[in-house]
């Protein structure tokens, strides 16, 4: 009985170890996966596109849900962090998940998240700007959060200012992720050896 559980511990053995090896072969032939050249030139694209041209888009919606959720879950704390909130819930969640996958060693997926953190604050910046015009469409047609905020704060006459001063945190965000993910851009031994296991 001892024998056999040599023999198929050895073979076992003898067959990770050629798992092991074709990994190693094919982490070293590509440190750097074809997909992830892809991911890092479009999420390249999509940053310059964000910093320059940005406007209201898809990922807007998925934000929106976190923004409208923030209002509810703050309103209990008084007029001002329900308006405050919608801001808060956009911005939490993509921290969140950064966080996550940062903690992880998964540094690559957090920097999609640190892109998905700064393009919320290029809309948080857009909806400041629009303090003053109020041309945003609301949901449910309700008050202009930040017009609200901003009287509030005796600022409103600084709109301009504070909306370019957060575009301008939020462009750095986006940057400082890019550089991030292109540094992370190699697939790590560890995460191509999880599929052998």
């Amino acid at each position: 009985m001892i024998e056999r559980c040599q023999i198929y511990g050895e073979a076992d053995s003898s067959n990770y170890e050629k798992k092991l090896m074709n990994v190693h072969r094919r982490h070293q032939s590509s440190d750097t996966p074809l997909y992830r050249w892809v991911l890092f030139a479009a999420f390249s694209a999509y940053v310059v596109w964000l910093i320059f041209f940005y406007r209201y888009h898809f990922i807007d919606n998925v934000n929106l849900v976190f923004h409208e959720a923030g209002h509810i879950f703050l309103t209990p704390l008084g007029r001002t962090l329900h308006f405050l909130g919608g801001t808060i819930g956009q911005l939490v969640f993509p921290v969140v998940v950064a966080i996550y996958f940062w903690r992880d060693g998964k540094y690559f997926e957090a920097s999609v998240s640190g892109i998905w953190l700064g393009e919320s604050i290029l809309y948080m910046a857009e909806y400041m700007g629009d303090a003053v015009d109020q041309v945003l469409p609301l949901v449910g047609g309700g008050v202009h959060d930040w017009n609200f905020l901003f009287s509030q704060w005796g600022v409103l006459q600084k709109t301009d200012a504070l909306s370019g001063f957060f575009h301008c945190i939020g462009s750095l965000f986006l940057l400082t992720s890019l550089i991030v993910m292109y540094r992370h851009r190699q697939v790590k031994i560890n995460s191509l050896l999880d599929g052998i296991e």
